[in-house]
C-alpha cells in the first residue's frame, strides 16, 4: 500500500498551538474560506504557511508528516473527498485534495489521522 507519506508544512494562529501540539489536528475548526475542501490545509511551502500565522512578534509553523494517500484536485463545496476511478477501474474514494499542480503545492487532508505534527518552528518576524 502506497500512504503517499510527505512532509509538509502548515502555518496557525498563536492560540493554537499548544492545541495542535498536544491534541493534533482537528478539522471541525477550519474556516469557511476554503478552496480544495473543507479540511486541514498544508503546503510544500514553509513561506505560503507562513502567511496563515499572527504576524506578531513570534509566530509558529508546523512541519508535518502527512498522509496523502490517492488525491484529486479539490473545490471549495466538498465536506468529504470525492470519487476518484483507480487504475483497476473500480471507483474509490480519494484521501485528499490538492491544488491540482504536479506536483502539487496545497494538500487538503479530510481526516484527522492522516497528519502528525512533528516539528514546531517558532520564527521572528521582525526585520532587522
Amino acid at each position: 500500500v502506497n500512504l503517499n507519506e510527505t512532509w509538509l508544512f502548515h502555518g496557525t494562529k498563536s492560540d493554537n498551538h499548544h492545541q495542535i501540539m498536544a491534541h493534533g489536528f482537528n478539522r471541525s475548526y477550519c474556516n469557511d474560506y476554503v478552496l480544495y475542501g473543507r479540511g486541514v490545509y498544508f503546503s510544500r511551502h514553509a513561506g505560503y504557511s507562513s502567511l496563515y500565522s499572527d504576524h506578531k512578534d513570534v509566530s509558529f509553523l508546523f512541519l508535518c508528516r502527512v498522509l496523502v494517500g490517492h488525491h484529486v484536485c479539490g473545490s471549495n463545496d466538498i465536506r468529504v473527498p470525492p470519487m476518484m476511478p483507480p487504475p483497476n477501474g473500480k471507483l474509490i474514494q480519494a484521501d485528499s485534495t490538492t491544488d491540482g499542480k504536479v506536483p502539487f503545492s496545497i494538500v487538503c487532508t479530510f481526516h484527522d489521522d492522516q497528519n502528525y505534527p512533528e516539528y514546531i518552528i517558532t520564527f521572528m518576524n521582525k526585520i532587522a
